[in-house]
């Protein structure tokens, strides 16, 4: 049976050591003790109840394979090496090492009660705001503005972009940008 080594624990590492588990011995290795559904952080940003519901353990994800939690150091051909563990070696290694953005779109840190902290404290923040801005007027942060009127119906929101329009990439219509432009 092959094994495979996946480097990454979000959504495609993790559907990708799902598909393969049946078939592949899988090491799943991943920094994050935690998954973290990012497309609900930012509802999670201004609704508690989301607080929590995003982080779901690595525990029961595979049947047949093994998660590992740890930072990649080097893969040499298709031996990984994994700070703090052995060399895994695999016949197949798979690069899943996902994308970044800024907080709260994305989380940073590797231990999900940082995360949830940072979540908790921005919570207790916006409670108290009166104001805010949002610097960027693309997909995600016409989104968390969104989210944030819709949470906070009182919260004065100003919306910083360096192009000349909102929502400037290719694909959205004019009458699109006017409409969220008026709102």
């Amino acid at each position: 049976m092959a094994r495979v080594a996946v480097i990454g624990g979000g959504y495609g590492g993790v559907t990708v050591a799902k598909g393969l588990d049946p078939l592949a011995d899988v090491v799943l290795i991943e920094q994050k003790d935690q998954f973290v559904h990012h497309a609900a952080a930012l509802r999670a940003a201004v609704d508690t109840v989301w607080e929590h519901a995003i982080f779901m353990p690595y525990t029961n994800l595979l049947h047949r394979g093994e998660v590992v939690r740890g930072t990649v150091s080097r893969v040499d051909g298709t031996t990984v090496h994994v700070f703090g563990h052995d060399p895994i070696e695999a016949d197949y290694v798979v690069f899943a090492t996902g994308s970044t953005y800024p907080f709260p779109a994305k989380y940073s840190s590797y231990r999900s009660s940082v995360a949830k902290a940072r979540l908790e404290q921005l919570h207790e923040n916006l409670g108290r705001a009166r104001s805010v801005m949002i610097v960027g007027g693309g997909t995600v942060g016409i989104e968390l503005t969104g989210e944030l009127a819709n949470a906070f119906p009182g919260l004065d929101i100003t919306i910083v972009e360096a192009s000349d329009q909102i929502l400037g990439t290719p694909g959205y219509t004019d009458a699109l940008r006017n409409e969220i432009s008026e709102q």
